[in-house]
């Protein structure tokens, strides 16, 4: 029954392609202890590492078994600050967060398209620190990070066509920023993580126009908008030029 619960918080009754490190590490030391009881948590983790050992996915097995399991597990009893705390200096720590790189910052509110993004490059992440080209820790460990999530943004996908993970999270997060345009919220840009960066990008596009303190969609805006693949063209065609 561990087992069973355990590939079901894992894949999603998705398959085994569901299983990548950084899916783990939340799993193991954030759903895990959130959606059970503590009593049965050591059982699931030593589950977790059984089930993963049988699919023959032995790196994977030695993470879940490994002591920042227990040591985020343990942080669970101290409050959600501890907690929180304890996770993210463990999966900084794993080489299979993303980093910020000067081809993208990661948003703290992402849209479908980053949360893909983000998938890509954890799992381009995890594959490099279980073949040993990526070593948490090791000098300029945090330089090869980033090349690598800046390798899998850039690179052409096949859908849509000749774009990039990266033009894709520009293009949405301009789109979101036009929508706001439109229907305005009481908001500033200093509430917002990287509101004026996706600002500039709009400038630069002529998307938007300031008067006086409102912002609001020009023309060319609103056309794009309700033409995705010409505002893809147009966002692949400014990051080319500014890289």
């Amino acid at each position: 029954m561990a087992a069973q619960a355990v590939a079901g918080g894992l894949t999603a009754g998705e398959g085994i392609a569901m299983i990548h490190q950084a899916a783990l590490q939340q799993y193991r030391c954030w759903y895990l202890p959130r959606d059970y009881p503590k009593n049965e948590w050591q059982g699931l983790v030593e589950a977790a590492t059984a089930l993963l050992d049988e699919l023959g996915l032995p790196h994977l097995a030695d993470v879940a078994r490994c002591a920042a399991t227990q040591t985020v597990l343990a942080a669970w009893a101290h409050g959600r600050k501890e907690r929180a705390a304890a996770f993210r200096a463990a999966h900084a720590e794993s080489g299979v967060e993303p980093p910020d790189t000067a081809l993208l910052a990661w948003g703290s509110v992402m849209g479908v398209d980053e949360v893909r993004a983000v998938d890509a490059v954890e799992r381009a992440l995890g594959d490099a620190v279980a073949a040993g080209t990526l070593v948490p820790g090791a000098p300029r460990w945090h330089a090869k990070a980033a090349a690598i999530t800046e390798a899998v943004l850039s690179r052409p996908l096949d859908l849509p066509p000749g774009q990039t993970l990266a033009a894709l999270v520009t293009t949405e997060r301009i789109g979101t920023w036009i929508n706001g345009a439109r229907h305005p919220v009481q908001r500033s840009e200093a509430d917002v993580h990287q509101l004026s960066t996706l600002r500039d990008a709009a400038n630069r596009l002529r998307l938007l126009r300031r008067r006086g303190r409102r912002l609001h969609v020009t023309t060319r805006g609103a056309e794009l908008l309700a033409s995705p693949e010409r505002l893809w063209d147009q966002v692949a065609t400014e990051n080319r030029g500014r890289r």
